[in-house]
């Protein structure tokens, strides 16, 4: 943790703080677009007398100032380029409208639709219908229209957002309006459903989120499950971004056949040492207690608790500790876990302090 920085995460929130992202833990999807992107280089030239280059099989020159281009279609002006089966362009207005298997792109984006429009003398772009894929977060989607203000903004209508490739939308977000600011990246969607498996789970009429890889804290993409042992299983972590060096996920567990379940990571990174905290807690066990005899009364808690830490006191002396704890002997069984799910059999119990001489090595250990 002290080499690599922490990964950001699908992140929702119900408040002016709402986030979105990714976690290196949560749902891993990348699309075959890398190689499409245009790279990203100094614009041989800038404003609105900045040259356009056409190209196309065919070209008619109008005498009101229009130009007709058709097959194989390519316009190229400032680090963006238009691609298309047939286009015009007017001198007087620099606009560009487009038809038939539009592409547009740019560093950061491709945008795909059948028609655009594009005004070369405010750098804008607007498209119907439109597929697009991002960039910096690998991120693709489709919308019933999209605005393209240069590489400062993006605006979308009735849009999707998934980071999953295509055909595949293990998740998915919809939004009835979404607007990205590339200048700050931050991002701001209206009238959000979360869809799992195309289903619908979870629901807000407002999110914020970063367009990059920093940390904002918010609620997690939701986890939807079911199984033989919990019964229906959704999990709704909240990713709270402490400080630089600190951060913490509480995460409430709800089964139908056992109960809410009250789970929570906590990760620090200091000078003497970096770990991580995790902590779940059931207070009741409706299946567990309900077989006990048939007595409804009866209770027993189940838990577990587990604190990794390494750490180095002096340049020659440093410490480990590994310790994990759990109620009773199915928990993993029962419930799985990040330790390693429902295999596990035993548990490690380890704490280690080492001396590193220059002659020799001394080490200390504790374990149960």
């Amino acid at each position: 943790m002290r080499k690599q920085k922490f990964l950001s995460s699908v992140l929702l929130s119900l408040s002016t703080t709402m986030a979105f992202a990714q976690q290196e833990q949560g749902l891993s999807c990348h699309f075959g677009y890398e190689d499409q992107f245009l790279p990203v280089a100094v614009p041989l030239s800038t404003g609105e007398n900045s040259p356009i280059d056409v190209k196309a099989n065919d070209v008619q020159i109008l005498q009101n100032g229009t130009s007709i281009f058709s097959g194989d279609v390519d316009v190229l002006r400032d680090g963006q380029a238009l691609s298309a089966d047939r286009a015009t362009y007017n001198r007087n207005t620099g606009d560009v409208r487009a038809n038939g298997n539009v592409k547009l792109r740019d560093s950061e984006m491709i945008v795909e639709s059948e028609q655009a429009e594009w005004s070369t003398t405010d750098d804008k772009g607007q498209m119907l219908d439109a597929t697009y894929h991002t960039k910096t977060m690998h991120a693709r989607g489709d919308a019933s229209y999209i605005l393209r203000q240069g590489q400062s903004t993006t605006d979308l209508n009735k849009a999707t957002y998934t980071t999953c490739p295509e055909g595949s939308n293990a998740w998915q977000l919809q939004a009835d309006k979404v607007h990205l600011d590339h200048e700050t990246a931050v991002g701001q969607a209206t009238d959000v459903v979360i869809r799992m498996g195309g289903l619908p789970v979870f629901y807000t009429p407002y999110i914020s989120f970063p367009l990059n890889d920093q940390r904002k804290s918010g609620f997690l993409v939701p986890s939807v499950g079911s199984s033989s042992e919990t019964g229906f299983d959704v999990t709704t972590p909240y990713y709270w971004n402490i400080a630089p060096n600190l951060d913490a996920t509480v995460m409430p567990r709800y089964m139908t056949d056992r109960g809410l379940m009250l789970g929570g990571q906590f990760r620090y990174l200091f000078d003497f040492g970096e770990g991580e905290i995790e902590a779940n807690y059931l207070n009741s066990d409706d299946l567990k207690n309900n077989s006990e005899g048939g007595n409804p009364n009866y209770q027993e808690a189940r838990k577990l608790f587990s604190w990794k830490h390494q750490g180095n006191i002096t340049s020659r002396w440093s410490t480990y500790l590994d310790y994990n704890y759990v109620s009773d002997r199915q928990y993993f069984e029962d419930f799985g876990s990040s330790l390693n799910l429902s295999s596990r059999t035993y548990l490690d119990r380890r704490a280690e302090t080492t001396y590193n001489g220059d002659i020799w090595d001394f080490t200390a250990r504790a374990q149960g």
